[in-house]
């Protein structure tokens, strides 16, 4: 909900608003009032958020309105930070998630099914007027991942805690804060309040929470507890199965827990021998590798847990899921798995670590909500994956990952790594596509919206990113999708290879660096508006071409938009194309017999470049093109082109042998030359056509 213009204003007088669509917010009114009834906001079916101040209505005079009241499961989050409402701040349900500030006069009431949540992804402090718990209400709080800060409550008077619960987050994230200390939660200008009733609501087995009110201030000291725990308890690794490993021998079965905690001081290796557990809890800087013949994660009905909360650890063991798990990684963690399987379970990492895979999850589902995860060895992942958020994705140096289930969800792929990742499916993730390295290798591309190996994100530029990497599309393509060039270089050249044909209907943006198309196939651009195709110089066309061997950009032997084989096609009424500097064929190899031509058709539309046009610059000798040479082309049939120079058979490296056989060939259209000069056949060796 956005107001447009200078008079938009909603008025809030009791009725339910029920959002049906996550992500949306309301913002931009004039004026949004609070009137007797109250704001009363549902977010059962879609999360929400308030970014408008809420007004207190002036017809009520000191009367208090109705407030703003949060009903329903979800989150709905409250940006604002000047409203006036004086009635109640009323969670009944759900998260009420605050990264703004509260009204000065709304006092807060939490409910049994609601949580407040005092902060976003930085920690805040939040003022009240005052302050009630209800019992089973729940106040939750964001803690820095050293402890070194947390979110807190300032309450005016004495808060009414009774028997509510305060839950503990690692800010930004519903991961659970387990770092052991004493830290304020709220302060108050009243009476101690009574906190024998508080609890955590959600607590970690082998930690203990202990709240005291005192000095104006109420804190919750956390602590180890391992009372009873199986926690690894030798300086060295060994069998699971030897009871004296641990503090309480681990039983290995369904349901039990199973901790490594800081015992070591190098890394070890712990062989498990077919035993279970429901959850593994793993915390110290040295790494624990839980090897050996097998282990099964068995949690019963409730899903089984790998929990990081410190440190970089494996499971190399092979893992048999009888429930479905959960992998949650602290900041700064990482895990490496080897082989999972489950047929009928999901695996769900999540958290702000690094997952590593060593193979394909055989698994029924998978869901990747965390920043990074990369995989070690070729596989092919065939379960379907969900992606909550963007994830960088970063198969290791040199392997090949192909994911043959359709990705969803509301995140983005980003491709990192010197490595190739095909994507084989109809997606439909929401989220941009960029390319960071590396090969991104796609059969096609479809409509914006349209499921597709990219993902079904909307057309604009920004949703697929061409960056120090190769965007390979290996089919016949056409789509109403743009793209964006962003290598956030000045030395690096984006590059999309095409084997067939591939036509572009949105708009080009660049941003920094240069482009190289490159493949057999045709790039076709038919947006009829404006394409900035190139405005940043790569400017390095004296050496090889040095594309990495799995895609990784090259930074010489290109130059600003550049072609080195296959053929682009520009043309479509009312389209323009601005480039700062066009080369068409460059030095590609050294090997005997592989240099390629490329070309440049200009069929409509009106072409621009800022500066030189090169045509068979440093394109081969006797020993890479062979002794007919090769011949790149610039084909003008329509439009009109405007060069400040044409330059046609450049030997700028000082190539021995050089004889590339450039052509430029108008038979419609107008080309005009009207800064410094038109040069045919410019260097020795060269043998250079002009067609008019």
């Amino acid at each position: 909900v956005r107001g447009a213009g200078t008079n938009a204003y909603a008025h809030f007088n009791g009725g339910l608003f029920k959002p049906r669509v996550a992500g949306r917010t309301l913002a931009g009114l004039t004026r949004a009032t609070l009137r007797a009834g109250g704001f009363h906001v549902d977010t059962a079916l879609a999360d929400f958020t308030v970014a408008q101040a809420l007004i207190h209505d002036d017809a009520l005079g000191g009367a208090p309105d109705g407030g703003l009241v949060k009903h329903g499961a979800g989150t709905l989050t409250f940006a604002d930070a000047a409203s006036t409402y004086t009635g109640p701040t009323l969670v009944s349900g759900g998260v009420l998630r605050v990264t703004g500030t509260l009204p000065p006069a709304s006092a807060v009431t939490v409910t049994a099914d609601g949580e407040l949540l005092a902060g976003g992804s930085a920690v805040q402090t939040l003022s009240a007027v005052a302050l009630a718990l209800e019992p089973g209400g729940t106040l939750g709080f964001g803690f820095a991942s050293d402890g070194s800060a947390n979110d807190r409550l300032a309450v005016t008077g004495t808060p009414l805690l009774g028997t509510g619960r305060c839950a503990f987050y690692l800010a930004g994230t519903r991961l659970p804060f387990t770092l052991n200390g004493t830290y304020t939660l709220l302060s108050y200008s009243g009476a101690a309040p009574d906190v024998s009733g508080l609890a955590c609501a959600n607590p970690v087995f082998g930690k203990s929470y202990a709240f005291a009110a005192a000095d104006g201030n109420v804190t919750v000291t956390i602590s180890s507890d391992n009372t009873g725990a199986s926690v690894w308890n030798v300086d060295a690794g060994g069998d699971w199965a030897t009871g004296s490993n641990w503090t309480v021998p681990q039983p290995g079965t369904s349901g039990s827990a199973a901790r490594f905690y800081d015992a070591i001081s190098a890394p070890v290796t712990v062989a498990a021998a077919g035993q279970s557990a429901g959850a593994l809890y793993v915390n110290s800087p040295f790494a624990y590798t839980l090897g050996g013949t097998g282990l099964t994660l068995d949690n019963g009905a409730s899903a089984a847990l790998i929990a990081v909360e410190s440190g970089s650890h494996a499971v190399t063991a092979p893992l048999t899921l009888a429930s479905d798990l959960t992998v949650t990684l602290n900041p700064d963690t990482g895990l490496s798995l080897g082989a999972v399987n489950g047929a009928a379970a999901t695996l769900t990492a999540t958290g702000s670590g690094a997952l590593a895979l060593h193979a394909a999850p055989a698994v029924q589902a998978v869901e990747l909500d965390l920043p990074a995860v990369s995989m070690a060895a070729p596989m092919t992942i065939s379960a379907p994956v969900t992606l909550p958020r963007t994830v960088s994705v970063a198969p290791d140096t040199g392997v090949t990952v192909t994911l043959d289930g359709a990705v969803s969800g509301g995140g983005g792929v980003d491709k990192d790594g010197s490595s190739i990742l095909v994507l084989a499916a109809a997606n439909t993730y929401a989220g941009p596509t960029e390319v960071h390295a590396g090969t991104l290798r796609v059969a096609a591309l479809a409509a914006g919206g349209a499921a597709s190996p990219v993902g079904a994100s909307p057309a604009a530029p920004a949703n697929l990113v061409l960056g120090k990497g190769t965007l390979h599309i290996t089919g016949p393509s056409i789509t109403d999708r743009g793209y964006t060039v962003r290598t956030g270089s000045s030395t690096h050249a984006a590059v999309l290879r095409v084997d067939d044909e591939a036509v572009f209907g949105g708009p080009i943006r660049s941003e920094s660096g240069g482009f190289l198309k490159t493949g057999p196939g045709t790039v076709s651009y038919t947006y009829p508006g404006l394409n900035t195709l190139h405005t940043h110089d790569v400017n390095s066309p004296a050496g090889v071409q040095n594309i990495g061997p799995y895609g990784d950009a090259p930074t010489t032997g290109v130059t600003g938009f550049t072609i080195t084989q296959g053929r682009v096609v520009l043309g479509a009424p009312a389209q323009t194309n601005m480039v700062n500097r066009i080369d068409i064929g460059l030095r590609t190899t050294t090997e005997a017999g592989l240099e390629t031509p490329g070309e440049l058709v200009v069929t409509d539309g009106v072409l621009r470049s800022a500066n030189t046009v090169s045509i068979g610059r440093n394109n081969g000798t006797l020993v890479t093109a062979g002794p007919t040479g090769v011949s790149s082309r610039l084909t003008v049939t329509g439009g009109t082109c405007d060069f400040p120079t044409l330059a046609m058979g450049n030997n700028g490296a000082g190539l021995s042998g050089y004889n590339a056989r450039p052509v430029v060939d108008v038979s419609g259209g107008l080309v005009q030359v009207g800064g410094s000069y038109l040069s045919v056949g410019e260097s020795p060796g060269a043998q250079a056509t002009l067609l008019i």
